[in-house]
């Protein structure tokens, strides 16, 4: 109905919101930015390695380096070691130190333990980083498949023979001497000199 200043309620009614409107889409716009730059970047360089984000529950980025199946060279092929990188929370200061834990088994997936380390290491990592690499033939690692010995029972002899024979002159290829020395080239490419070591049992 007409008013007295010669609008329609329903049109001062609309004219009433508009201050609210603008106030909320300004808000709302603000948040997003704030969001957006809260983010973390798709891929980060540490060292000479990129790596790429790949895991939004503990912002986590993943990387990968080709190494030597046989350093000796007297079997041909490489293997690629997977690892996760996971930054220290507070980036205004240097890192006081990286934390690198390492999964038992033999076989279990160090990255496969991921939650379970970085929920123990905790406040610790405030002010430092933390890089899980699996060792070569577990997790991303170029894992192993022997299904007899993963599904059924793993110190069974003929389950072992059977693996043995499955990978042949390469099972000696995956022991500890040669899963321990792919982690300094890793470290290397990140280019971090020292960090506190946690192994669980073969770790």
């Amino acid at each position: 109905r007409p008013s007295s200043q010669g609008f329609s309620v329903s049109t001062q009614a609309r004219l009433a919101w508009l201050p609210i409107l603008f106030l909320s889409a300004t808000v709302a716009a603000r948040a997003d930015t704030q969001a957006a730059a809260a983010k973390p970047p798709n891929k980060i360089t540490v060292g000479s390695l990129t790596l790429k984000y790949c895991n939004s529950d503990y912002d986590g980025y993943c990387g990968q380096l080709r190494r030597p199946l046989d350093p000796t060279g007297g079997i041909r092929g490489t293997i690629t070691i997977g690892f996760e990188y996971y930054p220290r929370f507070d980036q205004s200061t240097p890192a006081r130190g990286t934390l690198l834990p390492q999964e038992g088994g033999p076989g279990y997936s160090s990255t496969g333990t991921r939650d379970a380390y970085l929920n123990i290491f905790g406040a610790l990592r405030e002010h430092r980083d933390v890089i899980i690499i699996d060792k070569r033939g577990t997790g991303t690692s170029g894992a192993i498949d022997c299904p007899e010995i993963q599904t059924g029972d793993p110190s069974d002899p003929a389950a072992l023979k059977a693996c043995a024979d499955q990978l042949g002159a390469k099972a000696y290829l995956y022991g500890t001497h040669l899963a321990a020395h792919d982690i300094a080239p890793v470290l290397g490419g990140l280019q971090i000199a020292v960090g506190d070591f946690y192994g669980d049992s073969l770790g």
